[in-house]
């Protein structure tokens, strides 16, 4: 069975075009074949990695041009996760609208861990702040054997 794992988040206001953590993932175990919850051992021969899906509707503010999207491991200074780019994920938008953003990632590092993953978003050229609306971030293991 599938190891799944979901956030939500609603009325968050984004101050500025710096970076920040919009929704955090609480830590979990992978579970993939041939882990044991939590230890460090090797995937067994159908993992594939934990799938990562961030949907977000926000309302930006003035001088917004582009909204970037980022999944990392464990916070705003942690790294992006592997296979996601390490710019991010931009998303050309008009200032003061209502948009949808989303960035997805397949984590391949295929090892137990208690894994914590956020997504942050940075808005370019903001003068005013943005809100997210309403947030979704889900994680689920990918697994050929399931």
């Amino acid at each position: 069975m599938a190891n799944q794992h979901a956030v939500a988040v609603t009325a968050f206001a984004i101050p500025s075009a710096a970076e920040i953590v919009v929704m955090t993932m609480s830590a979990f175990s992978e579970n993939q074949t041939g882990g044991v919850g939590g230890l460090a051992l090797p995937a067994g021969p159908g993992g594939q990695g934990v799938v990562l899906d961030a949907n977000m509707n926000i309302t930006l503010g003035a001088g917004v041009t582009a909204v970037v999207v980022k999944i990392k491991y464990t916070s705003a200074a942690g790294a992006v996760v592997v296979g996601f780019p390490a710019a991010g994920i931009t998303i050309p938008v008009t200032a003061s609208t209502t948009v949808q953003v989303a960035g997805y990632a397949l984590d391949t590092t295929l090892i137990e861990t208690q894994a914590v993953y956020v997504v942050t978003v940075a808005l370019t050229g903001a003068s005013a702040p943005a809100t997210l609306n309403y947030g979704v971030f889900t994680a689920q293991d990918a697994n050929s054997d399931e």
